[in-house]
């Protein structure tokens, strides 16, 4: 007898020496059978095959349609990018185009109808300079007002800022010298004449006189007031709402 477990022969009793497995006699199987088993087995096999190849398939056909859902992802995620890249380009180019534009139409912070209205404003505020720099180092307003009359703004001037700069320039031109300024010239002319004054009748021994000892007063008193008086004057001389001062316009 051999086990049916571990092949080992034996000859007596029912159980195998070596491995204690009880032998069962085998049954004799016919050739029919044999082949219907091995018909049997050689299906099954054929079927996981087909299960199998059934399964690679649908794994496959998976992949595929995952493949071409990726595809048609990135594709129409590319296309919306391009869409947003070529708006994006467009629209730059449409500020750069405007800003450019501006840029022409644009003089001294001011941006005017078209490109030939603001080179008009280049051209009209060079006339308004070259009016200041004849008018800055002129000090009389009377030879001031002869030079502004000579500029005929009804002819030369169109834009509205070198209207309003010309405006400005007239309002200073027509403006009055103060007369705190002739006050203090007479006021300083006075205080000389006093010192003369006591000068001369010392010289002639007047020196108790009362006309004296009034343009001792007159002229002690005087001399501080009026430096006092001339640089507050030449301080107000330096502002912008003095008469001369034109540089800003």
């Amino acid at each position: 007898m051999r086990c049916i477990k571990c092949g080992f022969e034996f000859e007596e009793g029912i159980f195998c020496p070596e491995c204690g497995t009880k032998y069962k006699p085998q049954k004799i199987r016919t050739e029919k059978e044999i082949l219907e088993e091995d018909r049997k087995m050689e299906q099954e096999r054929a079927d996981r095959e087909k299960e199998k190849r059934e399964i690679q398939e649908r794994e496959f056909t998976e992949r595929i349609q995952q493949s071409k859902i990726e595809q048609e992802r990135l594709a129409k995620e590319r296309a919306e990018t391009e869409e947003r890249l070529a708006k994006e380009k467009t629209e730059q180019e449409r500020i750069s185009k405007e800003k450019m534009q501006l840029g022409t139409r644009t003089y001294n912070g001011v941006v005017y109808a078209d490109e030939q209205e603001a080179r008009l404003a280049n051209e009209e505020n060079g006339k308004i300079n070259t009016l200041k720099e004849r008018l800055l180092p002129i000090k009389s307003q009377d030879a001031r007002r002869k030079i502004l009359a000579e500029f005929d703004t009804e002819k030369t001037i169109q834009t509205i800022e070198a209207k309003k700069r010309y405006d400005l320039l007239k309002v200073k031109v027509n403006q009055e010298k103060p007369k705190a300024i002739f006050y203090n010239m007479i006021y300083g002319i006075s205080i000389i004449v006093a010192i003369i004054i006591t000068a001369i009748m010392g010289t002639m021994g007047s020196v108790e006189n009362a006309l004296f000892f009034i343009a001792v007063m007159w002229y002690g008193i005087g001399v501080p007031i009026w430096i006092v008086w001339k640089i507050v004057l030449l301080i107000k001389s330096k502002g912008k709402k003095y008469y001369l001062y034109i540089k800003d316009i």
